[in-house]
């Protein structure tokens, strides 16, 4: 005891002492910096920066190349080249922040120009491009790129539409709405995959997946309910294929333009791999089981139109994902479309990192309630 009172006080720490030296505050780690002692206190170390491509490795502290990246003299370089992703819709609201992603943290480079022009006038560092307001009307083509120079055939290339907000309800004048009778429509779905996804809440006599086969019907009853959190996927004589505009569109049966319940889509063109439409919403917090939402606030989200109007899908914007560019799934042959049905809870993200709401929690015919699926473009000249 007395010996530790000789050493409280020889430290000046006082009782809640820490430390005397700085090998009492020594973690081992060398790559955080050496931690010091100060008035009985330890300190943290200052940590070694390596630079973009490195990382530190114990026990020494020595910057080496970080994982997915190889020495290229003194700098590291990319152990791959891969094609940055960001989210595509067809139609964007203005103020829309477009983040570019790579499965490493590789530096990245952007550019826009008009639609057609093969190259941006200028490349911009960074992984971000915000939309603005002064675009206003427009169609813009957005580029991402790795900044590795041996990287940059590897390119990302997507034109978007700006508009002030999302397309509004059925029938206003900004509006994508398909009508169930528009003479575009070329088929329907003729199939379902088995077993069926069923969500929670739905009563018996709502789990008939065969009423989502052929043509929208437009009233409450001839519909599937997915269940909150199901999904079906339906199939077609003639596979689809990607032609100009919009090649299918998902119908719902809501009753009204604000009553709307929510799905994501996914299609493939084997039934092993699929790939999903980006998705946007702005809906600001919680909505109610008997509440509304603003059709100007959702961008690409099957339901967001009336019943006896679809919501079209454009498979153009999946050009850049990794399914598609890999040969996985095949834009000239979808054979099958997934309809997903939205948690309206906020528990979903949009392709934005937006919480996803919708009317929540309904029951006994919870989720999306699918009336149809319907054919824009066929392949094989069908």
């Amino acid at each position: 005891m007395t010996c530790l009172l000789l050493w409280v006080l020889a430290c000046g720490c006082g009782g809640g002492y820490e430390c005397r030296t700085a090998a009492d505050c020594d973690d081992g780690l060398a790559c955080n910096g050496g931690e010091s002692c100060s008035q009985g206190r330890c300190l943290p170390g200052t940590a070694v920066s390596c630079g973009h491509g490195f990382t530190c490795r114990e026990p020494r502290g020595e910057c080496a190349c970080a994982a997915g990246y190889l020495p290229d003299g003194d700098a590291c370089r990319p152990d791959h080249c891969e094609v940055p992703q960001g989210p595509v819709l067809a139609v964007v609201a203005q103020g829309t922040e477009i983040v570019f992603t790579t499965t490493r943290d590789y530096l990245l480079q952007v550019g826009q120009a008009e639609p057609g022009d093969s190259l941006p006038a200028q490349w911009r560092d960074g992984g971000r491009v915000t939309i603005a307001a002064d675009l206003l009307p427009a169609r813009l083509r957005l580029f991402a790129r790795m900044r590795f120079t041996d990287c940059r055939q590897e390119m990302f290339l997507a034109d978007y539409r700006v508009t002030e907000a999302y397309p509004g309800p059925a029938g206003s004048p900004t509006s994508t709405a398909l009508a169930a009778d528009d003479p575009a429509i070329m088929a329907w779905a003729t199939g379902f995959v088995e077993p069926v996804e069923y969500g929670e809440d739905v009563d018996p006599q709502w789990r008939t997946p065969e009423k989502a086969l052929g043509p929208a019907e437009g009233n409450s009853d001839g519909v599937f309910s997915l269940g909150r959190g199901g999904s079906l996927t339906v199939t077609f004589a003639t596979p689809i294929t990607d032609g100009p505009g919009y090649d299918l569109a998902v119908f719902e049966n809501a009753l009204d333009d604000g009553f709307l319940e929510l799905a994501r889509v996914a299609v493939s063109s084997d039934g092993r791999h699929f790939v999903e439409f980006d998705c946007a919403s702005l809906t600001p917090g919680p909505v109610g089981a008997f509440e509304r939402l603003d059709t100007t606030r959702i961008g690409s989200l099957a339901g967001k139109y009336r019943a006896g109007f679809g919501t079209p899908f454009d498979l153009a914007v999946l050009r850049n994902k990794p399914q598609v560019l890999s040969g996985q799934v095949q834009l000239n042959r979808i054979t099958q479309v997934r309809i997903i049905d939205v948690v309206g809870d906020g528990s979903q993200r949009d392709s934005f990192g937006h919480p996803l709401y919708d009317p929540w929690p309904t029951r006994q015919s919870a989720g999306f309630d699918l009336d149809a699926v319907a054919v824009l473009h066929q392949a094989d000249g069908g």
